[in-house]
């Protein structure tokens, strides 16, 4: 009775997965040719793709680096939790999942960066927030060992771009990163 099941459920699997391939590439193609339009065509567009313009920024491997790679050499402004909250445990232990929430109450945030300095690669996250919404994340990061977290807020102020920054230490009892 249980292999039975067992490989009902691999057929559903096998089934619902080459649907959804088949429907991915199914609606990428009538999209190309101008046959649907609206959120399938959207959607069509944007699924199942690699990200084209990923920054390389991503692949640095100093947060000197990445931070060049990211912002140039625009100076950072030290704040601290009342305008940049950075949520992560003091211990984390398990490094393979380490919560993190960031939240930026700095007026005219467009972009917030995260990175963990002691990462083979420390830059773990970048998003953009357009005019209108709150800008902040959560959401769980690798680490290899014991590290700083810093948050890069970047805010436009009229016609500039201002940096701001903060740190938190976390420390790790087992890594994440291959370790």
């Amino acid at each position: 009775m249980m292999n039975e099941r067992r490989a009902l459920f691999k057929t559903l699997g096998a089934a619902g997965f080459a649907v959804g391939t088949w429907g991915s590439g199914a609606l990428r193609t009538l999209a190309a040719l101008g046959l649907c339009s609206g959120t399938s065509a959207a959607w069509a567009q944007t699924s199942a793709r690699p990200v084209a313009n990923r920054s390389p920024a991503f692949e640095a491997e100093t947060p000197g680096d990445a931070l060049r790679q990211l912002i140039g050499n625009a100076p950072m402004t030290e704040v601290g939790e009342q305008q940049i909250q950075l949520q992560v445990p003091e211990l984390a232990e398990n490094g393979a999942m380490v919560p993190v929430s960031v939240i930026s109450l700095i007026p005219g945030t467009r972009q917030i960066m995260l990175l963990i300095e002691k990462n083979p690669h420390p830059l773990a996250a970048s998003f953009y927030f357009p005019e209108g919404t709150e800008p902040g994340f959560q959401t769980r990061v690798k680490m290899a060992q014991s590290s700083r977290l810093r948050v890069v807020v970047q805010a436009s102020q009229g016609q500039d771009l201002r940096n701001y920054t903060t740190v938190k230490e976390t420390r790790v009892t087992l890594g994440g990163c291959g370790s």
